[in-house]
């Protein structure tokens, strides 16, 4: 569920829910990173799921491609961030991260990787649907 980047607290308010940014390893004089850029994305937790209401997690997920792996980062701000979560889910990953208090990021080495680490992210802010 994405909500709008500049406004966190309700989706049918304010812009977009995903911010197009510059590469963040490429430079903008180089050609590969001025076609390749990197993304910005508000998550929102489904708050009543008969009337398919959202609210705020008021967390961003910055995403993007480097040259071999993808770069996969929640960014600090509010709301949930399960740092014990992120130390089991990633602790057998032999990948660049780094789990801080406040935000985790991580690269993964192909899509079929950058999906289960999405769906971990999930799991890390409490936006994980039961199963």
């Amino acid at each position: 569920m994405y909500g709008p980047v500049d406004n966190p607290e309700m989706i049918a308010e304010g812009g977009p829910a995903l911010e197009s940014l510059p590469n963040g390893y490429w430079g903008q004089r180089d050609p590969w990173g001025a076609g390749m850029p990197w993304y910005r994305a508000r998550l929102l937790k489904r708050v009543d799921e008969k009337k398919r209401l959202n609210g705020p997690l008021g967390r961003t997920l910055r995403l993007g491609k480097r040259k071999r792996v993808y770069h996969l980062e929640i960014e600090k701000g509010a709301g949930p961030c399960d740092v014990a979560a992120s130390k089991r889910l990633f602790e057998k990953e032999d990948v660049t991260k780094d789990i801080g208090e406040d935000r985790l990021m991580v690269h993964a080495w192909g899509k079929d990787k950058a999906r289960e680490y999405l769906r971990h992210f999930a799991e890390i802010l409490g936006a994980a649907r039961p199963a």
